[in-house]
Parts: C-alpha cells; structure tokens; sequence
C-alpha cells in the first residue's frame, strides 16, 4: 500500500476504544497489584495516549521507546527474581509487557493479545487474591472486556456499511450479541 492510500485509510482503531483498553488494564493492575496500580495505571494512560498518537501516524521515538521498556522491564524482572519472588517478577514483567504494546497499538490483533492477557492475568488473580477484591473487580473486567469487544465490532460494522452503502448492518451485530450473552454466562458461572 502506498503512502497516499495509507494517508486516505481510516485509522484501524478508534480513540474511544484506548480509554476503554485503559480501563481494562487498570482493572487487571488493580486485581494484581492493589496499591502499585498506583504507578501502573498512569503508566497505562500514557502508553495508550502514545499508541493513539502512533494510530494516527507512527513516530520512531515510539517505538524506541517501547524497547527501552522492555528493557527496563526485564532488568527489574531480574532484579525481582533474585530477590526471591518469582511470582511477582513474573507478573511485573506481563503487566510491563502489556504496556509496552499498547505504546504501538494499532491493529485488531493486538487489541485481542491485550484482551486475552488480561483475562488470563484476572483469572489467575483469582486464585490469590481476596475474595472481597476479585468479587468486585470481576465483574468490572469482564463489563470492561465487553465494551472493548463492543468498539472494536462497532467500528468493524461501520467500515462494512460504508464499503456497502448502509446495507448489511444488522447481520454485524450478531457477534456483539453473542460476545455479551457468553461474557454474562460466564459471570453467573464463575460468580455464584
């Protein structure tokens, strides 16, 4: 694809959506960390508000960025390892990792790892954390997981309508309805 036609495309992801991915990933931080969401959810806001700026139109230093911290995310992995915690050395590095990519978040794709990330990271947070804490947040992540899925099918079913001149809109909406009614059966099962 050439410059002129990637100028004229619309952005994959829209910007409602990283305020919700924000949400998200609190969430998750709020699950695994408690009191250190604290430093980790501004960290997420600005990685967000870089991968919408990157959306619109990607920068080197972005990306530059993002390496180095994955770098320093490594390192403080390391350091936490040695200090014989692995558990917590290994979530410092998922949670740094997640929000590393969201500093170049620009396709569908990534949007999904993060999503099947954080579910993964809650569901595991469910083993160890208080019964108080998960009960609430549970149902928060999984509301949230569903916004995100909601925007990302909402902008899907724009695009088709505008390649087919309105027609066909209906039909896009199944998988938001099904994604809903899964989630929400999820919830019953998992929340008695």
């Amino acid at each position: 694809m050439s410059r002129a036609q990637q100028a004229q495309t619309p952005p994959a992801l829209t910007p409602a959506i990283y305020f919700s991915l924000w949400l998200l990933l609190t969430l998750v931080e709020l699950g695994w960390s408690g009191p250190g969401a604290v430093l980790l959810s501004p960290m997420t806001a600005l990685a967000l508000l870089a991968g919408n700026s990157y959306n619109r139109r990607p920068r080197r230093w972005i990306e530059r960025l993002k390496t180095w911290l994955m770098i320093i995310a490594l390192l403080l992995c390391v350091l936490t390892l040695f200090s014989g915690r692995l558990l917590a050395s290994m979530m410092l590095l998922v949670q740094l990792a997640l929000i590393a990519l969201c500093m170049t978040l620009t396709l569908r794709r990534e949007v999904f790892i993060l999503l099947l990330a954080s579910v993964g990271l809650v569901f595991y947070a469910a083993g160890y954390a208080a019964a108080f804490n998960i009960r609430m947040l549970l149902p928060l992540h999984l509301t949230a997981a569903v916004l995100v899925l909601m925007q990302l099918q909402g902008a899907r079913v724009r695009a088709t309508m505008r390649r087919h001149d309105g027609r066909g809109g209906l039909l896009a909406l199944v998988p938001v309805v099904l994604s809903v009614a899964g989630l929400s059966l999820l919830l019953y099962w998992l929340l008695p």
